[in-house]
């Protein structure tokens, strides 16, 4: 088994991906956010998403308010995403409408957690 990703004590990386368009995230993901009022990635987020995305375990630590909860859900929903387009290119039924749904869901429980009503 792999050792997880330590990410406390992160420091900002110029090179790490400024938005969320750069660390690859569905747009519907990014409409959702915007609509959210968060436009950019938090250091945590722009650390962890793509170490998730490539499968990687990840531990993060950080305060409160960072955007932990987004750092592991936002890859999830991803995944949701990837998953259900390829069933309904596979089957020829569309399931987007429950996937939405779980995303307008997550994303709403995640911004209120991380402070944007």
């Amino acid at each position: 088994m792999e050792t997880p990703q330590n990410l406390s004590g992160h420091q900002d990386d110029p090179d790490d991906k400024q938005t969320f368009e750069e660390l690859g995230l569905d747009p519907r993901l990014i409409r959702a956010l915007a609509k959210k009022g968060i436009d950019k990635p938090t250091p945590i987020q722009r650390t962890a998403i793509p170490l998730i995305l490539e499968g990687k375990d990840v531990v993060a630590r950080a305060e409160t308010g960072s955007g932990k909860t987004f750092a592991y859900l936002l890859p999830l929903l991803q995944k949701l995403f990837v998953a259900d387009s390829a069933a309904e290119k596979k089957s020829g039924l569309f399931g987007g409408d429950v996937t939405d749904r779980v995303m307008q869901s997550a994303i709403e429980s995640g911004a209120n957690r991380q402070g944007h009503a």
